[in-house]
């Protein structure tokens, strides 16, 4: 299991979370400052997972959910320059 920060719903608080590890699809070939991407299927929706120290909370922050790999991948080039 991963301890993650869920930030998918911008209309709602982060919450910490544990998601299995079979979630992740695919380390991602960019990093956000320095860490790394991953893509993780949660609830049929392509979701960027982020590497993060947490301060001991969490492992990963969860980012916006995306329907498509298409919008998961336009996330990728316009956060990871």
């Amino acid at each position: 299991m991963m301890t993650v920060l869920d930030g998918r719903n911008s209309n709602k608080i982060p919450t910490i979370v544990q998601i299995s590890e079979e979630a992740i699809i695919e380390k991602v070939d960019a990093t956000y400052n320095g860490k790394n991407v991953f893509c993780v299927m949660l609830d049929n929706c392509f979701v960027p997972c982020v590497e993060d120290n947490g301060y001991g909370r969490y492992n990963y922050i969860l980012c916006a959910a995306y329907k498509t790999r298409n919008g998961f991948n336009k996330w990728v080039n316009r956060q990871c320059r």
